[in-house]
């Protein structure tokens, strides 16, 4: 019923009319108060916290209510209710209300429904799907200004945003498809050292899933500073780095990484501040490393440090080296570091030392000096120590042992001249006068007579290098010398026997190369006493002759020169005369050498491809480039490079050798000849003559055979053959047949590589026709013929014919078997002397006993009968059977 006023209570009755209806009207209803439905709610999700459990419901109050009762109704659920009262006094203005203990992910029916004070609002409804809480985030450092987080997607959300408190820094994991399970994103651009919580929050459509609860605080991190390293010692490092003052453990690490090459500063008790070093040791020498620092334990967030700058890990110094100086002394050199100021020598056993000091300029390269004091006869090492000026090298490992007063070093010998040997020796600085003996390599125990030179002073003894010169030896010999000091009690004994050297009259045969036109270099062997030696031709050149000459200092060693001004394309020799210094060797052997060669030889050709070919030729030894060159000449239209040529080089090193390199682009069918041309390195070679003419051709048949050759014997013929060219395609095999009239018997498979194979289970004394053919994946070659005729069989032994009977019993039209020995049957028989009729059946086993198998006719008479076997050799066999 409409139009009533509201706040207005009414009562209502009910009056029939109309037809024959007999009731009266009705009672009176009970009192109702007309009034407006309450607007509808707002479901607000949750209230304060995010537990997801519970929906704050906002609503406007009528102004005359004083109680709100707020439900929340679904299928299969409980109904819960939530309840908003102001005693007498009518609420007005905006409500909210949560109802808790709902069930996340259900859409509810949420209604409120004034009453008290007389209220005439009818209640209202809204429908809301609970939501599903995200779990907090979980986060860890992820360096510099960042911070992973991790968390578990809802399965219904396409995109979940990662917020930081404070800065509101965000990161985003988004996809068209609803991520699942857990997801991670990195929040950067954070401050550093400072404390962060994060959320997550799902974005989406018909998403309810609520943003989670923060996250534990984590403190961002910051990279330890750049450490500084210096050296600290062979092999050693001193890294020195800043403590974050929260860190327990520092780790300070190598690259490259050296097992066991790693130090640390460690304070569980007290973390570590400000300025921290430690050494890394156990590095190579000479090899560059940096070094990082990595912070640990303590809960620090600093992460490890850049890697500091490279620094090359101190070698140390080298073992010294000892040698004997005299009696009770040796000296010891060493290699000085460039850097220490100050290099103790000390020796083991006694502890004895020398010193070598430069205080204004650190010594640098070879150094020495001199232990005395020592004991002769005792055997000492030494090490080196470097100090002072900031020198990280330490001590040295230990020298080589050497024993006060030792022998005298082992001498070195050159050829002084005919018949003599200069031999060089250290002196120990104690003895008067040294010994200078000459042996034989043959016998070096045994003293050549009167091959001796001695070196002394009675007053002063020698010291430092010595040498003198051993004459009276024979050219031709080889010698072997030793030195023996002696007098002023020195200790050193007789030296090692020196190197073998052969004394010559005559300088060795020197050798000779092309030196470019009309020139050739001359190399030979000085004998270190001659100050000039002169290089002669043969035939003679006016002018073509050079020198080496030095009258201060005699050459020794190899040595060269050039001649010049040569006519090309003569031969000459050459011979090398010293003279001067009282040298006594005499002119070498002559040498023997065309100059500037006219010409390459003519190259060889060979099949290469189709439309190409092998082009072989010897170089000159002194040319670096050669150019081999088609005739005709091949120029394809619009090809820069013209074909028909090919090169072989060598810019650094002239090719020696046979060479070899293919002309492409030729046309099958057509002749070609191929010439070469030598340039560069100063070569006096000509363009070679042309090669014989040659016809490139495609890949074909091969060519047949040669060379069939066979073997035969009674039943077989072994067939050898050369090789047949592949023309361009591989061999596949061969083919191989003997042929007598019309039965043709072959070698079954041959390989592309056999040159032989026998063809078996031939006739005896039969002539064959041999074929061998070639095989590629172009067909046969032509066959390669040769005719064999196998051996006659093994004539027949001649024996004498005997007659063996043995007797059996047929019935007519029945067979009988006989047997018949005696032995040495040959060939299959023929049957003599039977019957009409009668059929027989012959074998024989091992050639002495024969089975006869004798078949009676139907109308075989009765009685005995006779028949005789004929063999191949003679032999006669004669068998009775009595017909019944």
């Amino acid at each position: 019923m409409t139009g009533l006023t509201n706040g207005t209570s009414y009562t209502f009755t009910v009056t029939p009319s109309g037809g024959t209806t007999t009731s009266t009207v009705s009672g009176p209803s009970n009192a109702v108060v007309p009034g407006p439905i309450l607007a509808t709610p707002v479901a607000l999700g949750t209230g304060a916290n995010t537990s997801g459990d519970q929906v704050n419901i906002s609503f406007t109050a009528d102004g005359v209510a004083t109680l709100y009762t707020v439900s929340a109704t679904a299928t299969g659920q409980t109904t819960q209710y939530c309840y908003v009262a102001n005693g007498t006094t009518p609420l007005t203005g905006t409500q909210n209300c949560t109802v808790g203990g709902l069930t996340n992910g259900v859409t509810y029916t949420f209604t409120v429904t004034p009453g008290g004070n007389g209220t005439t609002t009818l209640p209202s409804s809204t429908t809301f799907l609970t939501a599903n809480a995200l779990s907090a985030p979980l986060v860890a450092n992820a360096g510099y200004g960042a911070v992973k987080a991790t968390f578990a997607a809802d399965g219904i959300a396409t995109s979940y945003t990662v917020t930081s408190s404070p800065g509101g820094f965000i990161c985003t994991v988004a996809n068209n498809t609803p991520p699942v399970g857990l997801q991670t994103c990195t929040v950067t651009g954070l401050a550093n050292n400072t404390a962060y919580t994060f959320t997550v929050s799902a974005v989406g459509s018909g998403v309810a899933t609520l943003t989670s609860g923060s996250s534990l605080s984590i403190t961002t991190s910051s990279a330890l500073a750049t450490p500084t390293v210096a050296a600290a010692g062979p092999g050693a490092v001193k890294v020195s780095f800043t403590a974050d003052g929260v860190a327990t453990v520092y780790t300070v690490t190598s690259n490259p990484a050296v097992a066991g090459a790693t130090c640390q500063v460690v304070n569980t008790a007290t973390p570590p501040t400000g300025a921290q070093s430690c050494t890394v040791t156990g590095l190579t020498g000479g090899v560059a490393y940096t070094f990082t620092v990595t912070p640990s334990g303590n809960g620090t967030t600093s992460t490890a440090s850049q890697p500091s700058g490279a620094i090359v890990a101190p070698a140390g110094l080298a073992a010294p080296t000892a040698t004997s100086a005299g009696s009770g002394m040796i000296n010891v050199a060493f290699v000085a570091d460039g850097v220490a100021s100050t290099y103790v020598v000390t020796s083991t056993p006694g502890g004895l030392t020398c010193t070598v000091v430069n205080t204004t300029t650190a010594p640098t390269g070879a150094q020495n000096c001199t232990v005395t004091g020592l004991t002769n006869g005792t055997s000492y090492t030494f090490t080196v120590t470097a100090s002072g000026n900031g020198s990280t090298s330490g001590t040295s490992p230990a020298s080589n042992a050497v024993v006060a007063g030792s022998s005298i070093t082992t001498p070195t010998v050159a050829t002084a001249g005919s018949g003599s040997v200069n031999v060089t020796f250290t002196a120990d600085g104690v003895a008067f006068l040294y010994t200078v003996q000459a042996y034989t390599a043959a016998a070096p125990t045994t003293p050549v007579a009167g091959a001796v030179c001695y070196v002394g002073n009675t007053t002063t003894p020698p010291t430092g290098s010595q040498n003198c010169t051993v004459t009276g030896l024979t050219n031709g010999v080889s010698y072997v010398f030793g030195v023996t000091p002696s007098g002023n009690n020195t200790s050193s004994g007789p030296s090692a026997k020196s190197a073998a050297i052969t004394p010559s009259a005559a300088l060795a045969t020197p050798t000779v190369a092309n030196a470019g036109s009309g020139a050739i270099k001359v190399s030979f062997m000085a004998d270190g006493v001659a100050s000039t030696y002169v290089v002669t031709s043969t035939p003679s050149v006016s002018g073509a002759t050079c020198v080496i000459a030095n009258t201060v200092t005699p050459p020794s060693g190899a040595q060269t020169c050039t001649v010049t001004g040569l006519t090309n394309g003569v031969t000459y020799t050459f011979t090398v005369t010293p003279s001067g210094n009282n040298t006594q060797s005499t002119a070498s052997t002559s040498s023997s050498i065309m100059v500037g060669a006219n010409f390459l030889a003519a190259p060889t050709v060979s099949w290469a491809a189709s439309g190409a070919a092998l082009v072989t030729f010897t170089p000159d030894g002194v040319a670096s480039t050669y150019v081999v060159q088609s005739t005709p000449a091949v120029v394809p239209a619009g090809v820069t490079a013209a074909n028909g040529t090919c090169m072989v080089a060598n810019s650094s090193k002239a090719p020696t050798g046979t060479q070899s390199c293919t002309v492409s682009g030729l046309t099958n069918g057509v002749s070609y000849t191929f010439t070469v041309t030598p340039s560069g390195n100063g070569t006096t070679s000509l363009v070679s003559p042309a090669s014989l003419p040659f016809m490139v051709t495609a890949s074909v048949a091969p060519s047949a055979p040669t060379g069939v050759t066979t073997t035969v014997t009674a039943n077989s013929i072994a067939v050898s053959w050369t090789a047949a060219a592949a023309n361009g395609s591989p061999l596949t095999g061969y083919n191989v047949t003997a042929t007598a009239g019309n039965v043709t018997t072959t070698c079954g498979t041959v390989a592309a590589t056999a040159t032989s194979c026998t063809i078996t289970g031939l006739k005896a004394g039969t002539a064959y026709s041999i074929n061998v053919t070639a095989v590629n994946a172009n067909g046969p070659s032509t066959a390669a013929t040769a005719s064999a005729t196998t051996t006659s069989a093994p004539a027949p032994v001649a024996r004498n014919p005997f007659t063996t009977g043995t007797h059996g019993v047929a019935m007519v039209g029945r067979t009988v078997t006989l047997t018949i020995s005696g032995g040495n049957f040959f060939g299959q028989p023929r049957v003599t002397s039977n019957a009409a009729g009668v059929r027989v059946g012959v074998s024989h086993d091992t050639g002495t006993l024969l089975t006869v198998i004798v078949t009676t006719p139907a109308n075989s008479a009765k009685g005995w009968h006779t028949f005789t076997l004929m063999f191949a050799n003679g032999k006669m066999a004669r068998a009775n059977y009595l017909v019944k």
